[in-house]
């Protein structure tokens, strides 16, 4: 399935997090990537999570996963 943001990283200092800061970074994320569309939370997918990471895309209502290194950009999960 086509994408249009994958999400690579997000990080936030473990002092900050639990603060809102990286729904903050995906909302801008989101709103700016695509000029003048506002990207629907079906419309990103996260690559190869940490733990951390799985929790935050839970958070969010994300379940889209890709492989990075790829050369294949249909190898969405």
């Amino acid at each position: 399935m086509p994408t249009a943001l994958g999400i690579p990283r997000v990080f936030v200092p473990r002092a900050y997090r639990r603060k809102g800061i990286a729904k903050v970074l995906f909302d801008a994320a989101a709103r700016t990537a695509v000029h003048g569309c506002k990207l629907s939370h079906d419309q990103v997918a996260f690559s190869q999570p940490t733990g951390d990471g799985r929790i935050l895309m839970n958070h969010l209502g994300i379940t889209r996963v890709y492989e990075e290194d790829s050369d294949d950009a249909d190898n969405l999960t």
